[in-house]
């Protein structure tokens, strides 16, 4: 597999395990927060809408920035988010770094499949699509 390739497949990867990731740990959240279960759910809900609303505007960056460039740029940042995540002192810290996470991790997926689609000639798509499926999938 092409290097670029596989590290867009780590990428997607880390997207997807990111969305659902917080999901079991809610419990522990809330209890060293001191909130409730449904309150520490707030992380998981920002994530999720910002991986969701935000990718309407990564398209458009990639297009003007380059779509791999685009997604190095969000891999940076999300890195610092999850880094602002693990340095978080109260919820609402924690929420506005999942957050800016979500905002981050939604391009990976879109962006990566148009790059491919982008650089690959057709009659090699198929196979370059499906490893970078699997590598989503497994990591």
């Amino acid at each position: 597999m092409r290097r670029d390739v596989f590290l867009l497949s780590l990428a997607a990867f880390t997207s997807s395990a990111s969305l659902r990731a917080t999901d079991p740990l809610l419990p522990l959240i809330a209890e060293d927060y001191a909130v409730s279960t449904g309150a520490a759910a707030a992380a998981v809900t920002s994530f999720a809408l910002a991986y969701g609303l935000l990718q309407i505007v990564c398209g458009p960056l990639g297009d003007r920035y380059g779509r791999y460039r685009t997604i190095a740029a969000a891999a940076s940042v999300s890195a610092l988010g999850s880094l602002a995540c693990a340095a978080a002192p109260d919820l609402r810290s924690l929420v506005l770094a999942r957050f800016v996470s979500g905002a981050t991790i939604g391009a990976f997926i879109p962006l990566s499949l148009a790059w491919i689609g982008d650089t690959f000639p057709y009659a090699q798509r198929q196979g370059v699509l499906a490893r970078f499926l699997i590598g989503q999938m497994v990591g």
